[in-house]
């Protein structure tokens, strides 16, 4: 009797059936202080946020050396074109040579449902809100470690950015609406925005494949407030079904992800590795993430 018991006990820590499923199970050395896309710059919160943030870059999945850029939410890499404008310098106004970037998205990404939206559906995604991931950037209740990179070159966003200082001195809250130069949605296609630079900033293009880029949606950021720390809303593969602080995150595949494929070529010696023996196949690959806190 004593022999059949021990025959059955065993040291799976999972729940039956849970290893025959496609999960991904991984650790995090600390509980993570924001998942907010807008404040977070850490290595183990980036894990979680890039899943659920994507931006109109992202690195390709296997090549790295050098890494390459990828279209992720654009449809087409960014059309650059010289761009005269006045600036202030040394006292005064003068004219000066910057560029403005045009930058297209793809039709039909939605964001996540999620109770912020009506009827708890996500909608679809406009220029209009990757723009309001930078005007978020200027407010001064969001300490977002990137803004300095794009406080003195887009055109007006130093301006904006002091007006918004001054609403948090006089005890307003940010103002989202008041118009900047650099900032500009084309009136007649929803699904393409501009900004406008002082001088030419080749590195605007990496900066659009972190998650301090990614759209947001403003009634998920109204909603949650501050909370969005720890209730991101995006619309990347994954969104959060569960985060017990100190314990575990898990991630659930997001059923209106963008389409995307493994991809089918990598570095010379991945094929014989077997890093390519998923090629084609509809990412994510695993339906469920869990993070666990060590």
């Amino acid at each position: 009797m004593i022999v059949w018991l021990l025959a059955g006990c065993g040291n799976n820590p999972y729940p039956p059936g849970q290893t025959a499923r496609p999960v991904l199970y991984s650790s995090l050395g600390d509980n993570p202080k924001t998942l907010d896309p807008s404040v977070s710059y850490t290595v183990g919160e980036s894990a979680i946020i890039d899943l659920i943030y994507p931006s109109y870059y992202q690195y390709h999945h296997l090549k790295r050396n050098p890494y390459v850029l990828q279209l992720c939410l654009g449809a087409k890499p960014p059309e650059r074109e010289s761009y005269p404008c006045l600036v202030t310098e040394k006292g005064g106004r003068i004219r000066k040579l910057g560029e403005r970037w045009t930058f297209r998205l793809k039709h039909g990404l939605r964001f996540q449902d999620d109770p912020c939206f009506p009827r708890a559906k996500g909608r679809e995604i406009t220029a209009a809100d990757f723009l309001y991931s930078f005007r978020r950037m200027a407010d001064p209740s969001v300490a977002c470690p990137v803004m300095s990179f794009f406080e003195d070159k887009i055109l007006g966003f130093s301006d904006y950015v002091a007006h918004n200082r001054q609403r948090q001195k006089a005890g307003k809250k940010a103002d989202y609406t008041a118009p900047v130069e650099g900032l500009q949605l084309d009136p007649r296609d929803p699904y393409t925005f501009r900004i406008a630079l002082n001088q030419p900033y080749p590195q605007l293009r990496y900066l659009m494949a972190m998650h301090f880029t990614t759209p947001l949606a403003h009634e998920a950021v109204e909603r949650y407030g501050k909370e969005l720390a720890r209730h991101p809303v995006g619309c990347g593969p994954y969104l959060m079904a569960e985060y017990i602080p100190k314990q575990r995150i898990v991630l659930k595949v997001n059923p209106h992800r963008m389409v995307e494929y493994y991809p089918s070529e990598g570095m010379p010696g991945d094929r014989e590795e077997g890093l390519l023996r998923d090629a084609g196949k509809r990412l994510p690959l695993a339906d469920t993430i869990v993070f666990s806190f060590v």
